[in-house]
């Protein structure tokens, strides 16, 4: 897999030395979420299969293992007002919200006059 895909190695680099490294793998991806592989043997079958049939791919994948969550990785607050303005959703009652491209609902408190997004995040390890 690495000597197929070398051109989709990824480094991370700190002062001039390596502190990370990974690989990736491409594919194609129709954008639906049922389209997306089930995990890494999902995703390296099709990256092979793909390369031996001489495809386009259109979506990279980065491999890894996940080696702890971060449920509170990314907080963000700003009054109602505020939150109806940059989701263009109203927001008229206490409760949680979906809102469009986030990861987790907003919940808002009117009473607090206040919206809080908090957004998981995973840690992993690229191979």
């Amino acid at each position: 897999m690495r000597d197929w895909f070398a051109d989709l190695n990824v480094m991370l680099v700190r002062d001039d030395e390596p502190i990370a490294t990974g690989w990736g793998v491409p594919i194609r991806w129709n954008g639906e979420v049922g389209d997306l592989p089930s995990g890494y043997t999902d995703t390296t079958r099709r990256a092979v299969e793909l390369r031996e049939c001489g495809g386009q791919a259109d979506t990279f994948v980065i491999c890894g293992r996940i080696l702890g969550t971060a449920p509170h990785s990314q907080t963000m607050t700003g009054t109602v007002e505020q939150w109806e303005s940059w989701t263009s959703m109203p927001l008229p009652s206490t409760g949680h919200y979906v809102i469009p491209h986030g990861l987790s609902p907003l919940y808002i408190d009117r009473e607090a006059d206040l919206g809080t997004y908090t957004e998981p995040n995973i840690w992993v390890q690229h191979r």
